[in-house]
């Protein structure tokens, strides 16, 4: 603690707030500047129950991401112990890096999808969701190849400590790249009206998680809530890619190789 009473954990506080809300300005004013003249100009008309019919379920999927984002984290402190919390918590982070890729992809993907369901194109929907997947995988596979190279020294670079997180690290990597192969499938139900079942499945998937925490963590520690994590993700991204077949008759996975042709219906 410093003469201002603040602690270095509050100073990492302040920092990430700071930050956000520097990017939050920066962010609105490129929009602001980025956005055509017609846009101001043009007169929409909202349909308010049409519009909380499909944001209700949005937001609770948004709800659940974040619970099933933290949950293992949160549990592995109730069951586990706080030292345990910050070698995991780091595994967390690193793993996270096999999946940007995806999300990065996923932001030019998701417009894309959701003009050519309106136009009723799902052979260019089928094309934009196998290059999606294909690039995502390459982008997780990628990455696992940089940890299985550099991983000890990556940890090393946190502390001596944080090695003894690296069986969780190579469990929670899993996870990722199970998403990647699985393809954008939560972007694909969002965008073609399917809301509704992903945020039930996302609800599935986290009482699941939880489950699995109460019974994995006393254990195994650290490595059980990584397990955890990654049969649940494993669990949702099938289940999401069934849904998305059923319903669609698409194939979001990257073993589709072969791709389409934009004229088909």
């Amino acid at each position: 603690m410093d003469k201002s009473g603040l602690r270095g954990s509050e100073y990492a506080l302040i920092a990430r707030l700071t930050g956000v809300i520097v990017a939050f300005a920066v962010g609105t004013w490129w929009l602001y500047r980025s956005l055509p003249d017609e846009v101001s100009k043009a007169k929409g008309s909202v349909d308010g129950k049409e519009m909380f019919s499909v944001a209700l379920p949005l937001m609770f999927v948004a709800s659940m991401q974040v619970v099933l984002g933290k949950l293992d984290v949160i549990m592995l402190g109730y069951l586990g112990s706080l030292e345990a919390v910050g070698l995991y918590n780091v595994a967390v982070q690193l793993a996270a890096l096999a999946s940007f890729g995806l999300v990065a992809i996923n932001m030019i993907a998701a417009p894309m999808i959701s003009s050519y369901h309106a136009d009723g194109n799902m052979g260019a929907i089928q094309r934009t969701v196998s290059l999606t997947a294909l690039g995502g995988t390459a982008f997780g596979v990628l990455t696992i190849i940089i940890f299985s190279i550099f991983g000890h020294q990556i940890l090393l670079a946190f502390g001596t400590s944080y090695t003894g997180s690296s069986f969780a690290l190579w469990i929670l990597f899993v996870g990722p790249i199970g998403s990647a192969i699985a393809g954008p499938v939560g972007w694909i139900l969002s965008m073609t009206g399917e809301q509704v079942t992903i945020s039930r499945v996302l609800l599935v998937a986290a009482a699941a998680d939880g489950i699995l925490n109460l019974i994995l963590i006393p254990l195994w520690g650290m490595n059980g809530a990584a397990l955890s994590t990654m049969l649940v993700t494993i669990g949702s991204n099938v289940a999401m890619v069934f849904f998305v077949q059923r319903k669609m008759g698409i194939n979001p996975t990257c073993f589709t190789l072969s791709i389409v042709s934009n004229n088909r219906n």
